[in-house]
């Protein structure tokens, strides 16, 4: 029985592996996002472990626990539309926490970007301020203007500069030295900054909301994965080699069981307060002046 079952294990790994190459994160994320949707805040689980070893983890082992699904099948208790759906699972967390990699990293499209907002801006602040000296513009017109490193600044003064000149009669427009190309590039960076401010403003949100997602994916995937390793540990019981074909996904984490280590069902847990004792018997006082006595007056 057991060479005939790595037999089968071997050849469903194979075929498995295929299929997983088809299956994006992204299709992943998309089938499973209702029931993502749908944990409740009461039901999530902790992640106190890697989420990228997790998912590659579970990738990694299912084909050789799907090998089994035929006999898991025949065993009471079993909800095979949840074993179906750990494979989808475990890639929809792998998106969830590429999302949340992205929230959370360094905004580094916003400073090359404001640089070379800050240079297109200066040229074309130094090209309205000689028109100014020359009187084909109110010279007071950039008296208003902050400069400095602000980049909403840049952004909207780089587009009031854009505008002013684009409004020039022909005659003065005739003087200035930016072209209309220039001048379609410099409106550009500055809708291109103000897009990137907006992520900017909106990114704790976002990050927050990626954060959320991110762990009720893992909510479903340590249940559902964990139910599964029951079922496989049942069957190899015999064998002995059922962390090797499903292992814990807190393997090497010292305090957990490694076979044992299964995720509650998704129902809120009542909190348990401290053990208490019985209360102390006080101990029986002798009266003052008699052997036994405190020789303290003021004992409690």
């Amino acid at each position: 029985m057991g060479n005939k079952l790595i037999k089968n294990t071997d050849t469903t790994t194979n075929t498995t592996t295929n299929k997983l190459a088809l299956t994006s994160f992204a299709e992943a994320h998309a089938k499973c996002r209702d029931l993502l949707s749908a944990v409740p805040d009461s039901a999530l689980v902790p992640i106190n472990v890697d989420v990228p070893s997790v998912v590659t983890m579970v990738c990694g082992a299912w084909p050789r626990i799907a090998a089994l699904r035929e006999e898991i099948a025949a065993l009471p208790h079993i909800d095979l539309t949840e074993f179906d759906r750990v494979l989808d699972l475990a890639l929809a967390l792998g998106h969830t926490q590429s999302l949340y990699l992205a929230l959370n990293g360094p905004a580094a499209v916003l400073p090359p970007l404001a640089a070379e907002a800050q240079k297109a801006r200066d040229v074309l602040l130094d090209e309205v301020r000689l028109l100014g000296k020359r009187g084909v513009l109110d010279a007071g017109f950039t008296a208003a203007f902050q400069g400095g490193p602000s980049y909403k600044a840049v952004a909207f003064e780089l587009l009031a500069l854009v505008n002013c000149l684009r409004a020039l009669p022909e005659a003065a427009a005739a003087r200035a030295r930016a072209t209309a190309e220039e001048l379609d590039a410099a409106e550009a960076l500055a809708r291109s900054m103000t897009q990137e401010l907006g992520a900017r403003d909106q990114a704790p949100v976002m990050a927050a909301a990626a954060a959320h997602e991110r762990q009720q994916a893992f909510t479903l995937v340590a249940h559902a994965y964990d139910q599964a390793r029951r079922a496989v540990s049942f069957l190899r019981w015999n064998e002995g080699d059922a962390d090797e074909l499903a292992p814990s996904l807190y393997a090497g984490r010292g305090g957990r069981r490694a076979v044992d280590d299964v995720v509650a069902p998704l129902v809120p847990t009542p909190a348990v307060g401290p053990a208490v004792g019985p209360a102390a018997t006080p101990k029986p006082r002798s009266p003052q002046g008699l052997p036994g006595a405190s020789p303290f007056l003021n004992e409690p």
